[in-house]
């Protein structure tokens, strides 16, 4: 290289913040001969960058769209979770429509859209969909000052008859036009209290302004999803639990963990989000079982999760920095199985519905020497509900959550 292009090539990897990008400009004026000036020197490391800035971007926006054959977690207008994939013939249905995922394919997740009647999605803006703003104009007097201590939930309140009612869907009406003629023709809403009003507001709009909005399946999200759709079933595992789980874990990326769990994989999902695609997980298994909420992760699950009968384990094969049980199975004979190629140090986390098997274990651990500093703790969490002189704890929250068993492993010590 002579004097000349040795100048160009410093002047180019001083012109940039990124010293990758101003080594690939750099390069790039090595490649093609410049006049020599300073100004052309400049002006191709600008170009260069320039080049290379757009695919960063596209990648960058990739990671936070939905791809093709993704699976994706959609939040729904009642508050409920559906899941959906993203590939041709799989349909999902949101408010009693089936939609196609189509329109999902390259939108940005937080992404919202309206459901048709057909089941076609629309992009829409959250302001549309607040149903606060529908009525504003009806709204008389000062609500403030209303109670609710003369309304009479008979049923007659409604001067707006039913016939009216289908024909405005039938000429396809949008939800907020028939939300507002709702309210024109409530006798009572002038008495309503702005409380009331809310609260009407959003069951009307629930059912005639129906919509979904794309979540990134995150472990969280995911639990949440599952809790949510089979929440009173004996299987429900509820996110703060899961999240309680991992923080006594003490796993990071890279991990060896052995995971036992029953409760549709939602621990072993989030499991497999902590340790990544360096880490390594043995599944304990004692009949057909799924990764169905491990798929929902988009994670690549090949040489990273591998499921084994428990009955045929050998413990001598992998050792584990975790072990983790969430099973509806005696956690006892689970130990007896596991425990042996858990490395001493490492910490043991049990989770189960009834407290009775991890007294059982507590005991074991602690008479058989196999564990030191034994906790077993019930997961407990209330919701509120926060509003303007509403504050109270949430009514229908879930009281079940279970209860956690943690220890640290040790060598258990050999009799003389």
């Amino acid at each position: 290289m002579d004097e000349r292009s040795g100048a160009q090539a410093r002047r180019a990897r001083n012109c940039g913040r990124d010293g990758e990008r101003c080594a690939a400009a750099s390069r790039q004026l090595q490649r093609e001969s410049c006049g020599g000036s300073r100004r052309c020197a400049v002006e191709a490391a600008r170009e260069a960058l320039h080049r290379a800035r757009p695919a960063k971007e596209r990648a960058s926006s990739a990671a936070m769209s939905v791809r093709k054959d993704d699976s994706v977690v959609l939040l729904t207008v009642d508050d409920g979770y559906a899941f959906a994939e993203c590939r041709g013939g799989q349909k999902f249905r949101v408010a009693k429509a089936r939609c196609e995922p189509d329109a999902l394919v390259g939108a940005r997740f937080g992404a919202l859209f309206g459901v048709g009647k057909d089941g076609t999605l629309y992009p829409v803006s959250r302001r549309s969909l607040d149903p606060t703003a529908i009525a504003a104009g009806l709204a008389e007097g000062d609500a403030s000052k209303n109670d609710n201590r003369h309304l009479d939930d008979d049923n007659k309140a409604q001067r707006l008859s039913g016939d009216s009612l289908r024909a405005m869907r039938s000429r396809g009406e949008s939800g907020s036009a028939i939300i507002g003629a709702l309210a024109a023709g409530s006798s009572t809403w002038v008495s309503k209290t702005e409380y009331s009003r809310t609260k009407w507001l959003k069951r009307k709009a629930k059912k005639y302004i129906p919509w979904a909005q794309i979540l990134k399946p995150t472990a969280a999200v995911v639990a949440e999803a599952y809790f949510a759709r089979k929440a009173g079933f004996s299987h429900a595992c509820r996110p703060d639990v899961v999240a309680q789980v991992l923080a006594r874990c003490n796993m990071r990326a890279g991990s060896r963990v052995l995971v036992a769990d029953d409760f549709n994989h939602v621990v072993l999902a989030a499991v497999a989000e902590r340790v990544g695609p360096a880490g390594k997980i043995v599944v304990l298994r004692a009949g057909p079982s799924s990764d169905d909420a491990v798929s929902r992760l988009n994670l690549p699950q090949k040489d990273m999760i591998s499921h084994v009968d428990a009955s045929n384990f050998q413990s001598q094969s992998f050792h584990a920095h975790a072990l983790v049980i969430a099973s509806s199975r005696e956690p006892i004979s689970i130990l007896k199985i596991a425990l042996p190629s858990l490395m001493p140090g490492c910490p043991v986390v049990v989770y189960s519905t009834h407290i009775e098997p991890l007294t059982r274990a507590f005991a074991w651990l602690q008479t058989s020497g196999n564990g030191v500093h034994a906790k077993l703790t019930e997961a407990w969490q209330r919701e509120y509900q926060v509003a303007p002189n509403t504050t109270h704890p949430s009514m229908t929250m879930s009281h079940k959550a279970g209860y956690i068993l943690s220890a640290t492993k040790v060598l258990a010590p050999t009799p003389r």
